[in-house]
């Protein structure tokens, strides 16, 4: 029978993502094919998969060639004209959409963020994750790089190109960036006077990136009539061994696995509006690291959270069980983390079957070695593996024969079996007249036998008549 009852839709359950095919600020033309190399690697299926609606938009490519690289006027007003466009088709994006950017070098934030403010009817909130400060003017630029100005110009200093932009300026009062450890003392001391708040890569590592993370939230939250906040990531924010493909990279950065862990904490905002990736090089990621991580990043950004999932589960999954009500991610070590970010020290261990650890490293390499190798057969067969395993847990545990079987339950239904057979064959018990008894308050699983040896009347309810022969005692 189907269910029909309506499901919630998840906080960022439709999104609409915006390909934004420039690199007119950037010293190479690798970030403009980022979106398109992204979209053919599968990140549509990456985000199905996390439970979120992708639709790819239209492209916002540029309508003129890059200007010669001495001209800094013209490069200037080709990059104004290319966010321009990437505002005004924010702006008129469909108001139930959740618009994830993807760039393009990062000087497309002067017209993302314009475009945002202008969709939402007010300048956003805005956390800048960047190893940059992307804070330069035409003026104080060092290497003539475009894309070292967004940020000031959406502050509403420099060029009047970029900083003409329509759209409502930030409030330096609600930026802040997160990350940076590579910038030019101009840069530093404009964000500095201009009241933005930054925690540089010494901040992360001493107090920790939740920490920090969680006085961003407060800080791009603290002027409630404002419509809301967004998150412009520049990829090379991130440490570059995890992540190497990137325009401008930068040593020592944020951890990838970090970031994504307090990126869950997206989910449960009401208040997020917008996203933005930029930076990624595809030309330069042979191995695919970096766009599975940029990937991995989105997901956690935008994925539902624990209610539409508990919800999900409750429509779909048969009722057999009621669990708390926590949805978990991910498992490393003793902890866990679930959907919206919060850790967990991990005490019940799936009831003593991961006492071993959330992804020891060596039963990964095992796990990994052996399903490469072969990966199952039915016992109608032998294979190489399970002759030396019996003889090693017959040694370590001091038996004469072992059967590895797959859970409790199993190993508890198997016993029985031998003991009853034992029974018959060895002790000459009358057939059919051999008994199981089991002390009260047991619990050894959900079969029909063991609940019926089972005190508990949840457990019993509506499932007899269990079989003969069993027996409780105090």
């Amino acid at each position: 029978m189907t269910n029909t009852t309506h499901l919630p839709a998840g906080p960022h359950t439709r999104l609409t993502i915006i390909s934004a095919a420039s690199a007119l600020g950037a010293p190479h033309p690798g970030p403009a094919a980022a979106a398109q190399s992204l979209r053919s690697n599968g990140l549509t299926e990456r985000l199905s998969n996390a439970g979120i609606k992708a639709e790819w938009a239209d492209v916002v490519r540029p309508t003129q060639p890059a200007a010669d690289t001495k001209d800094m006027t013209a490069r200037l007003e080709a990059s104004a004209a290319f966010a321009r466009r990437l505002a005004d088709r924010l702006a008129t994006l469909d108001p139930d959409a959740f618009p994830l950017i993807l760039g393009g070098d990062h000087a497309i934030a002067a017209g993302t963020w314009r475009g945002i403010g202008r969709r939402a009817g007010g300048a956003p909130g805005l956390i800048w994750i960047d190893a940059h400060l992307d804070s330069h003017t035409a003026e104080s630029t060092h290497s003539g790089n475009i894309h070292g100005m967004p940020l000031a110009a959406l502050l509403g200093e420099g060029d009047r190109s970029l900083v003409g932009i329509p759209g409502p300026r930030l409030d330096p009062a609600r930026v802040c960036v997160i990350g940076a450890r590579a910038w030019e003392t101009e840069e530093h001391e404009r964000l500095t006077r201009l009241g933005v708040r930054i925690f540089d890569m010494n901040e992360v590592r001493e107090r920790g990136l939740p920490a920090v993370f969680c006085d961003a939230l407060t800080i791009v939250r603290s002027n409630g009539s404002q419509p809301g906040f967004g998150l412009s990531l520049d990829v090379d924010a991130l440490d570059p061994l995890a992540v190497p493909a990137v325009t401008c990279p930068a040593a020592e950065g944020i951890d990838p696995r970090a970031l994504a862990d307090v990126l869950l904490t997206l989910r449960t905002c009401g208040d997020f509006i917008a996203m933005e990736i930029t930076e990624y090089r595809p030309d330069l990621d042979t191995d695919r690291r970096s766009a599975d991580w940029v990937a991995e990043l989105a997901c956690a950004a935008l994925g539902p959270g624990s209610y539409w999932l508990r919800e999900k589960e409750r429509h779909f999954g048969a009722s057999n069980y009621a669990p708390l009500p926590v949805v978990f991610h991910r498992g490393e070590g003793v902890w866990l983390w679930d959907v919206e970010g919060r850790r967990y020290l991990d005490m019940m261990s799936a009831y003593s079957a991961v006492s071993f650890g959330h992804g020891h490293p060596r039963l990964l390499r095992a796990l990994e070695d052996q399903a490469r190798r072969l990966a199952l057969t039915s016992r109608a067969f032998s294979n190489d593996r399970l002759p030396l395993l019996l003889e090693r847990m017959c040694g370590l545990f001091g038996f004469e024969r072992a059967l590895p079987v797959n859970t409790g339950l199993e190993a508890v239904e198997t016993a029985l079996k031998a003991a009853r057979k034992w029974a018959y064959t060895v002790k000459g018990v009358a057939a059919d007249k051999a008994e199981i008894i089991a002390c009260d308050g047991n619990f050894h699983g959900r079969s029909i036998t063991i609940v019926g040896l089972s005190a508990s009347e949840q457990y019993r309810d509506g499932f007899g008549p269990f079989p003969p022969g069993l027996r409780r005692i105090p």
